[in-house]
């Protein structure tokens, strides 16, 4: 029900709660991915501001970064997705890409704030976290974890650890894109890899190949700063 767009995102989030509470655990005892948390964030969002997902999308995303009027969450209607949504050229996400490279400038302009950049890298496993679905597990059994809205990708395959640090910050979408950010801040990428829906594997194995050519070429060739904010 919470992706049907004929409904408001208040009666999405309402029905998500009716469809989950009776059966939810302890905040911090499961991991299941999903995306009905980044719906609940967007309602939190627009009962917080008194505005409509779309008007604080435009107004704090979307004009801050020079976007386009054609940037926009496509197919909500009322109902957006937010985790999914998300319809923009490849140099858009690029200038939004560097921001996060940048830890939050965009330009000599702080878009956000540092701390915050951290807050969304930090992992969001508990010590008592078990993890229920993940679709790396189901795919490559790799058993990265989940930070806020992004993948913590370790060399490993596993938790964060002293011994086992992560690489890359990546956010794999089902229809193909993936965008990462390199954890030493060496560099930050997008590709598009043509691939069946649900099935990352393309993309993931494209982008394990691309890391160390795009390494190398850095270290032969000194760093190019681009008119991208």
């Amino acid at each position: 029900a919470s992706e049907n767009v004929l409904m408001t995102l208040d009666a999405a989030v309402k029905q998500i709660y009716a469809d989950f509470a009776a059966t939810a655990t302890a905040p911090g005892t499961y991991f299941h991915y999903g995306s009905t948390h980044m719906r609940i964030a967007a309602r939190m969002a627009e009962r917080a501001t008194q505005k409509s997902w779309e008007q604080i999308f435009t107004e704090q995303f979307r004009d801050p970064l020079g976007w386009s009027s054609g940037s926009i969450f496509s197919g909500g209607g009322p109902n957006p997705n937010p985790a999914g949504g998300l319809k923009c050229t490849g140099l858009e996400y690029t200038r939004f890409l560097m921001m996060q490279l940048r830890d939050g400038l965009d330009g000599s302009q702080v878009f956000l704030p540092q701390p915050l950049i951290t807050t969304q890298r930090t992992d969001g496993y508990g010590p008592a976290t078990t993890l229920a679905y993940s679709p790396y597990v189901a795919m490559t059994g790799k058993t990265y974890h989940y930070a806020l809205g992004n993948w913590l990708e370790t060399a490993g395959g596993g938790a964060p650890a002293a011994g086992d640090p992560v690489l890359r910050y990546s956010s794999t979408g089902t229809f193909g894109w993936a965008p990462w950010v390199a954890a030493d801040r060496a560099y930050a990428g997008i590709i598009m890899t043509l691939q069946a829906q649900g099935n990352t594997l393309p993309s993931e194995r494209l982008k394990a190949q691309l890391d160390p050519l795009v390494r190398t070429a850095l270290a032969q060739h000194p760093p190019v700063v681009r008119v991208v904010p």
